[in-house]
């Protein structure tokens, strides 16, 4: 506007002044600059002004669209992360299925895809011949000892039907102990034969799960088929077993289980002994009196081990019974503790 009085000295003028701008409610600075001009020997003033928003509204507002940009950048990478990743890794994926679903005993080679991928390719041709190579020498050793055993079991058989027609003829007092010794060394070998044959089997995980089988009930009969041995042992048997308890096993585990726990405490029992055998819903406990064993009890586990060098155990029915826990993921335990041995399987069993 024109000015009725002389020029200030000053060309420019600044004044800051605390304002609310018009549609909001921040306080702002209202900059209002004044400057003077003569035009046309008349002085005018020319008035313009400004609003600025104060510091700490301005650092909040960049503090917090700074925030949300990183947060959707981060959003962003980690959806594009997880599509290029099950993109770029569905080959492996597919690799690692079909190895999981890879077993031995369907003695079926594995079949991978193929992949645009070099590094996958390589991966899968290698993958495929370990795999094949296990196949093949799975197949070579199961056939060997079937074969080894079917072989094995017919010489000894033989041995054994020679030696009986021998001892029924006309020998002396000291050739039938020696016919006794060799059949003792023949039904040992027959029992060392069966034995590892069975271990390898279970090794091989032949015997899968069939269903819930009653294991109160089958340590009930277990233990009244051996009532004899027991008698001609002249041992006392106390039983502690709660009803209603199953287990998922196959029923040949199971009983061979049982079988070696029970003739393991028979056969290495005192003449008057006893027996205890108890079973809760997550235990099973046998407890037999005996000589103290002459190595470690945890080494009676391994094969071939035993207690008594002398015995007439071959030492590998522990080694059947870590065997089959170990193939449920079941625990077992032995100690030998104030003159009684104490085996005890921790187990997991199916109560219902």
């Amino acid at each position: 506007h024109q000015l009725e009085n002389a020029l200030p000295s000053v060309a420019n003028q600044i004044a800051k002044s605390e304002s609310t701008y018009p549609g909001s409610q921040k306080k702002e600075y209202r900059i209002t600059v004044e400057s003077f001009y003569k035009i046309n020997k008349r002085n005018y003033s020319i008035t313009s002004f400004g609003y600025v928003i104060q510091s700490e509204n301005l650092l909040a507002g960049l503090e917090s669209t700074i925030l949300w940009k990183w947060l959707l950048i981060l959003s962003l990478i980690a959806v594009s992360a997880r599509l290029v990743s099950r993109i770029i890794l569905s080959p492996l994926k597919q690799t690692l299925k079909v190895l999981e679903d890879f077993n031995l005993r369907k003695k079926a080679k594995i079949d991978l895809p193929l992949t645009t991928t070099k590094e996958f390719n390589e991966l899968n041709v290698f993958v495929k011949n370990m795999t094949d190579k296990a196949v093949e020498e799975y197949i070579s050793l199961k056939e060997f000892t079937e074969n080894a055993s079917h072989e094995l079991q017919t010489p000894v058989a033989v041995m054994g039907m020679k030696l009986e027609l021998l001892a029924e003829s006309a020998i002396t007092d000291e050739q039938a102990l020696l016919i006794r010794d060799i059949q003792d060394s023949v039904e040992k070998l027959s029992r060392i034969n069966s034995s590892l044959v069975l271990l390898t089997r279970l090794e091989n995980h032949e015997y899968a799960a069939t269903g819930p089988i009653r294991f109160c009930r089958l340590i009930s009969q277990t233990l009244d088929s051996y009532a004899e041995l027991m008698q001609m042992k002249s041992l006392t048997l106390t039983r502690n077993v709660m009803s209603r308890v199953f287990v998922q096993m196959h029923p040949m585990l199971c009983q061979l289980l049982l079988n070696n726990l029970i003739s393991n405490a028979i056969r290495h029992n005192v003449e008057g002994g006893t027996i205890h055998v108890e079973l809760l819903t997550d235990t099973l406990t046998i407890r037999n009196s005996g000589p103290e064993p002459s190595v470690p009890t945890n080494e009676l586990f391994q094969r071939f081990k035993k207690g008594n060098q002398s015995s007439k155990s071959i030492g590998i029915g522990l080694s059947i019974v870590k065997q089959i826990c170990e193939m449920r993921g079941l625990t077992v335990s032995y100690d030998f503790i104030k003159g009684y041995h104490v085996i005890i399987c921790a187990l997991y069993w199916d109560s219902r």
